[in-house]
């Protein structure tokens, strides 16, 4: 059975972010909000999965974390999974999905 993800998890994981990086504030982090919109480059990502791992003692795929330009709410749901014993597959199809639909949005933000 899946358990809904705990609204502690996504306090903890937003707590690391703003203690560690201080990019961002609770209040001020919907899910949908990017690692990239809180101003954390390529570094303070894989610094962020370290913390992640030490937190939740957990190891997370570098192929996850390349991913993790995307949206707040993916990472939490990959810990969610990992901590859940889950694979993370549904939560990469689901970036993939979202990836793909944005594309021609994307393609708008750079004039074409």
């Amino acid at each position: 059975m899946i358990r809904p993800i705990r609204p502690t998890l996504k306090n903890s994981v937003i707590g690391i972010i703003e203690e560690n990086f201080n990019h961002a504030k609770l209040e001020d982090v919907l899910p949908t909000t990017t690692l990239e919109q809180l101003g954390m480059d390529s570094l303070d990502v894989i610094e962020l999965a370290m913390e992640l791992e030490e937190e939740f003692d957990i190891l997370i795929p570098d192929e996850y974390v390349e991913s993790w330009g995307v949206i707040i709410q993916d990472v939490i749901d990959g810990i969610d999974a990992l901590l859940n014993g889950r694979s993370l597959d549904l939560v990469n199809r689901k970036i993939l999905y979202r990836m793909e639909k944005d594309i021609p949005q994307r393609w708008q933000d750079v004039g074409f």
